[in-house]
C-alpha cells in the first residue's frame, strides 16, 4: 500500500526524474514511432500518455521485435537444418 511518506522510500525513488513524453519521443526513431501507433494508436488518450508510459510501450515493442527475430531465425536454421540433412 502506497503512504506517500519519503521515510518509505529507497535512494531510486527519492531521486526519480520525472521523464516527460517529449523527452522519451526524442529518441525515438520514425519507424518505431510508427509501430507504437499500429499496436496503441487504439488506446483512448494514447497521445497524452506520460514519459514513463510511452518508454513502457517501446520495450513492449521492441521485445516482440526480438521475440519475432528468434522465432524467424530458428524457422530458418530449422528448414536449413532440414535441407542439410536431406542432401547427406
Amino acid at each position: 500500500m502506497f503512504s506517500g511518506k519519503a521515510e518509505y522510500f529507497d535512494r531510486f525513488e527519492k531521486n526519480d526524474l520525472i521523464m516527460s513524453r517529449t523527452l522519451v519521443e526524442s529518441h525515438f526513431s520514425k519507424a518505431l514511432s510508427a509501430k507504437l501507433c499500429i499496436r496503441f494508436g487504439h488506446m483512448n488518450k494514447f497521445k497524452a500518455f506520460p514519459g514513463p508510459d510511452a518508454f513502457l510501450m517501446a520495450l513492449d515493442i521492441c521485445h516482440a521485435l526480438v521475440v519475432q527475430d528468434i522465432e524467424g531465425a530458428k524457422k530458418i536454421f530449422l528448414m536449413w537444418r532440414e535441407c542439410h540433412r536431406i542432401r547427406n
